[in-house]
């Protein structure tokens, strides 16, 4: 729901968070989207509603943005020079 509503952007391959300008009428809409990924058995199902990619491949893409990050800091993920 909170992608729906914009607080998740999808950015090929991964998402970015965003701050939304709410409205009652897309906070309506996240919900009922949501509700109409209910199967027959009652459960919902967010999953549909996501982009979503192999853990190997969220692995090796946050190595990358981490090892980007330290490229352009000049520290590591500890902090130290």
């Amino acid at each position: 729901m909170m992608a729906e509503m914009g607080f998740f952007v999808p950015t090929n391959p991964f998402y970015r968070m965003t701050i939304p300008s709410l409205t009652s009428e897309k906070v309506r809409a996240a919900i009922l989207k949501y509700a109409k990924t209910e199967d027959e058995e009652l459960m919902l199902h967010p999953e549909y509603l996501v982009i979503t990619m192999p853990f190997s491949e969220a692995a090796a893409l946050q190595n990358r943005l981490r090892a980007m990050d330290e490229f352009h800091t000049g520290t590591s993920c500890t902090g130290r020079a």
